[in-house]
């Protein structure tokens, strides 16, 4: 009864999922290539399946699923956007299936295949301090948006850029170190 499943493309556009309020386990079907902005409206979603045709992940698409407990990003993805899982405060991994050539998941945070950007720290990881990786120059718009969960994150050397919104709604991080080396 709390189970959903999407069918069509056309429905992963602009369309209004209707009279699915306590749909808690979704399964996206096979075929479909993008989900967006559609997906937030599924505020009891604990779990969603993607598919392997999946490609392209929009930014914000699923932004406030606050019952999002993990996700997996299929084999298939090459475009994640901006703030895809800002605000989803339960989110405890976001994992990447391993023969994915454009990202990666380290210790269930999300980044580009080669480390050098970090796209999204999941808002309920487990911890009060993160250290970002040495290989990260990079931090993607709103990857840490509305954590509530962090104390203190630790800069590598090696940083250099900050993307917009990247600690915005954070509440809890009482100590950032911000080195000499941030351009933007």
């Amino acid at each position: 009864k709390n189970e959903m499943k999407i069918y069509g493309i056309e429905l992963m556009g602009t369309t209004t999922i209707m009279n699915v309020n306590n749909a808690i386990n979704v399964e996206i079907d096979e075929g479909i290539t993008s989900v967006s902005t559609v997906m937030q409206q599924l505020k009891e979603m604990t779990t969603c399946k993607l598919p392997s045709t999946l490609t392209t992940i929009n930014t914000e698409s699923f932004q406030e699923c606050v019952k999002l407990q993990s996700i997996t990003i299929p084999t298939n993805v090459t475009e994640i956007g901006t703030g895809v899982f800002g605000g989803c405060t339960s989110l405890t991994t976001i994992e990447v299936e391993t023969m994915n050539t454009n990202y990666k998941s380290i210790s269930g945070v999300l980044f580009n295949n080669n480390g050098s950007e970090l796209i999204q720290y999941p808002n309920g990881k487990e911890g009060n301090t993160y250290t970002i990786p040495d290989e990260v120059i990079t931090m993607k718009d709103k990857s840490f948006y509305k954590n509530t969960v962090l104390h203190e994150i630790k800069f590598n050397d090696k940083l250099e850029t900050i993307g917009i919104s990247a600690f915005e709604g954070v509440t809890n991080v009482r100590s950032i170190t911000i080195k000499s080396n941030i351009t933007s």
